[in-house]
């Protein structure tokens, strides 16, 4: 969505071509998507994937340099690894005046093996030399690429935090919570917490069915709990361990019923998924800056997350909710009681959270910093 909102900015000041890869079988895309695309020329090249296929690859980084010598662009944007690397090869190769590349998260801790991870780093830091310009999403990361990993010099880094559009998430009414909790069977007095992101290793679900446990028995209030997104083979995984638990739990697309713990699969629509959430969990052992924290915060949600990334800087502990030390499910389940036993400390964060995420999140403040940069690079260009 961020890439998106970009997108229909950019377009009003260039000509934009956007190009994207093919999704992996347990991914989905944004709703209706297309349709923030309007006046944008959309080109998929299958042959991009996330997953490493070197002959795969290769071609894939021939097709682009292919059009980035039929387009002739002034500008290569890149966002993600796999694009990042290749696109910005291709766009070196072809002379591009300005190649700019965004980190969105933190590739160089927890997704790869030691060995693995050293290579994406070296090759990292080779691409990096051709790139004018690099985007990190938050102050923690910009140090990390330049002091920890070695990435690029310092000056070769702008920090823009990431944005969303906080009015969507309002909810005067109460018809996205209605919607939600309808649709989910969710009774006025049930509580509903919630994690919401795709189900990978690094987002560490496996701690949020702990927290699950422990709080199996909460005497004070009935609960229930939502893991919002899919992967089909961790998803498994986890109802094996729910199983195991003697949990009950329902994967809401085939079996559409009430349960102490709901499987949703992808959701597009996230401001009735924030709204009708009662708190949002992150558990994650490494994040950039993690969008769902900040969603849920425009809704007025309490959150608890790991201390991990960025999280210290999109999350005001104890004004917009609360911050654990990795896993330490007993911290963690202490700073869920707390919010479940005081509905105004519960309000409080929410209310809190609002109003930090549109005065430091807004997509508005976002979108004109990217236009600066991107006017300032092709300024010093013509100079």
């Amino acid at each position: 969505m961020n890439t998106l909102l970009l997108l229909q900015s950019l377009k009003q000041q260039y000509k934009v071509v956007l190009l994207t890869g093919k999704k992996e079988a347990d991914e989905a895309l944004v709703e209706n998507y297309e349709d923030y695309l309007d006046g944008i020329t959309h080109i998929q090249l299958p042959l991009l994937q996330r997953s490493i296929n070197l002959p795969n690859d290769y071609k894939a980084y021939a097709a682009i340099k292919h059009l980035i010598g039929q387009y002739q662009p002034a500008i290569i944007y890149t966002i993600g690894a796999k694009p990042g690397f290749l696109g910005r090869l291709a766009a070196a190769k072809k002379r591009v005046p300005v190649i700019i590349h965004a980190y969105h998260g933190d590739v160089f801790a927890g997704y790869f093996n030691k060995i693995v991870s050293s290579v994406v780093m070296q090759l990292e830091r080779y691409v990096a030399t051709k790139t004018t310009c690099i985007i990190a999403v938050s102050k923690k990361q910009q140090q990390e690429l330049a002091a920890i990993y070695k990435i690029a010099p310092l000056h070769k880094l702008v920090h823009i935090p990431i944005g969303i559009k906080p009015s969507v998430f309002a909810d005067a009414d109460g018809s996205l919570r209605q919607q939600f909790r309808q649709k989910y069977f969710v009774a006025d007095d049930e509580v509903a917490i919630g994690i919401v992101g795709r189900i990978a290793p690094i987002k560490n679900h496996e701690f949020f069915i702990r927290l699950i446990a422990a709080l199996k028995h909460y005497p004070s209030k009935p609960l229930r709990f939502f893991i919002v997104g899919d992967g089909l083979q961790l998803r498994l995984q986890l109802q094996k361990q729910l199983n195991n638990l003697s949990i009950p739990y329902t994967y809401f697309p085939k079996n559409p019923q009430k349960a102490f713990v709901t499987f949703t699969s992808w959701q597009n629509n996230m401001p009735e998924v924030m709204n009708g959430l009662d708190m949002v969990v992150l558990t994650s052992s490494n994040e950039g800056t993690p969008v769902s924290l900040l969603e849920a915060q425009a809704a007025g949600k309490p959150v608890i997350s790991a201390n991990v990334g960025a999280v210290k800087e999109i999350v005001q502990h104890a004004n917009t909710g609360l911050i654990y030390d990795p896993g330490d499910i007993l911290m963690a389940t202490s700073h869920i009681e707390s919010i479940l036993n005081n509905t105004s400390y519960a309000q409080n964060l929410g209310a809190h959270g609002v109003q930090f995420v549109q005065s430091h999140h807004n997509i508005t403040t976002q979108l004109q910093q990217v236009q600066q940069l991107l006017t300032s690079l092709l300024g010093t260009l013509k100079g």
